[in-house]
């Protein structure tokens, strides 16, 4: 992607550097002309063989907290190259149709960076920031931009609940001249989505110099410098993921798993283990209010096999019949640790061991009340068969290895 950004920088810089008009019979003209297309087909070509690689990597390779992080930073970069090399594609198409005429100005909007998918409280404001950022063509010269508004859109066609008008506040941001971005860090929602899945799409109103009729290399300089004719676009972004606005907490569990769904199954009935595992460790992590890039405490590969084993057979691939019988056992107590303030702390410092069986957990305490001779020891861990339950297995003087159940409200 870095090989392909310098790329990208330098054939921006050639297409802008071509000559208007431009004469096809001419040899250099020919040559640059085609060397800029050749270099726009292998840049399209190399970002689609680096997507499909990060795409099968996601479905093939167990992801580190680190791993998610990156993974979620390239996708996101490369949202905003595809976007920049396909307005070069159709810039060079006009070039190459008509070479006397400078191309019309071409400009797109791309959300950059993003929290979503994820579910939000209503009127509570989001701490993460959403950037959009406008990209152009090499030969579109941006006069005035206006600023990028975000609106709330649902697709009815997806959702079998009937939702009103979600609207969005803070949802207006100027765009950045140097970086051509807006930046959202304040976003708010007054209305409920009712448990439903919505998006966030942008949009704003581009002025830009229209020399795409009449251009030729005697007046385009002329008519710049004495008050070019304008043309204003209307560009929008294309949607976020998904956000639910919830009304209450007690709507957590629900619309968290209408998420996690999402992220992890797609369009598909079934995905690979790895796939969900990567799709369920991503959405564990945030959950328990933990940044990708710094987490304290991930799940680890024993972890991981508990999980594979008991919930789901050691199976090759998961089914959404598997994930709805998962999420209705691991929902309750994902809600508990990110709810709950001493659950949240107990978690973060491993003082509850979560997943792990039985077996481990007594084996373990027998090895430990052998080493020291004395009593005291605990492990506190999910319980297998109560949902958001914790059990309690401790070292007692008289009667060794005991348990003790709690749901923890």
């Amino acid at each position: 992607l870095q090989r392909c950004a310098v790329l990208l920088d330098s054939t921006c810089r050639a297409v802008r550097a071509l000559p208007t008009p431009l004469f096809v019979d001419n040899d250099e003209h020919s040559s640059a002309l085609q060397e800029a297309r050749d270099n726009v087909s292998a840049l399209a070509t190399r970002l689609d063989s680096i997507d499909r690689a990060l795409v099968a990597a996601h479905s093939s390779e167990l992801f580190t907290p680190a791993d998610l992080h990156k993974y979620d930073v390239l996708r996101d970069s490369m949202r905003v190259d595809v976007r920049h090399v396909a307005l070069l594609q159709r810039e060079l198409e006009h070039i190459a149709a008509a070479p006397t005429v400078l191309p019309p100005p071409l400009c797109a909007l791309v959300v950059r960076s993003q929290p979503f998918p994820v579910s939000v409280m209503q009127n509570k404001v989001m701490e993460e920031v959403v950037v959009v950022e406008l990209v152009t063509g090499a030969k579109t010269e941006v006069v005035r931009a206006g600023d990028v508004s975000g609106e709330v859109v649902v697709d009815y066609r997806a959702n079998t609940r009937r939702v009103g008008e979600v609207k969005v506040n803070n949802g207006v941001a100027p765009l950045d001249k140097f970086s051509n971005r807006a930046r959202f860090s304040r976003l708010q929602f007054p209305n409920g989505t009712r448990k439903a899945a919505a998006n966030l799409k942008f949009s704003c109103h581009i002025e830009c110099v229209d020399m795409s009729s009449e251009a030729t290399a005697s007046n385009v300089g002329h008519r710049v410098r004495h008050g070019a004719p304008t043309k204003e676009l209307y560009v929008e972004s294309d949607a976020t993921e998904a956000v639910i606005v919830k009304t209450n907490e007690k709507q957590w569990q629900e619309s968290e798993g209408l998420l996690l769904r999402q992220r992890a199954f797609g369009g598909s009935l079934e995905v690979a283990w790895v796939q969900f595992w990567n799709a369920f460790h991503w959405h564990h992590l945030r959950s328990t209010r933990q940044l990708l890039a710094q987490c304290h405490r991930p799940l680890t590969g024993r972890e991981m096999r508990y999980v594979h084993q008991t919930r789901f057979s050691n199976a090759t691939h998961v089914t959404q019949r598997q994930f709805n019988q998962f999420w209705s056992w691991i929902g309750p107590m994902q809600h508990k640790i990110r709810h709950q303030r001493h659950m949240c702390a107990l978690w973060a410092t491993r003082m509850v061991a979560g997943f792990l069986s039985r077996d481990v957990a007594i084996e373990a305490l027998r090895r430990e009340q052998q080493r020291s001779g004395g009593a005291g020891q605990y492990v506190v861990r999910f319980s297998e068969n109560y949902a958001g339950g914790l059990v309690i297995t401790y070292n007692s003087h008289s009667a060794g290895v005991k348990m003790t159940a709690t749901t923890t409200t």
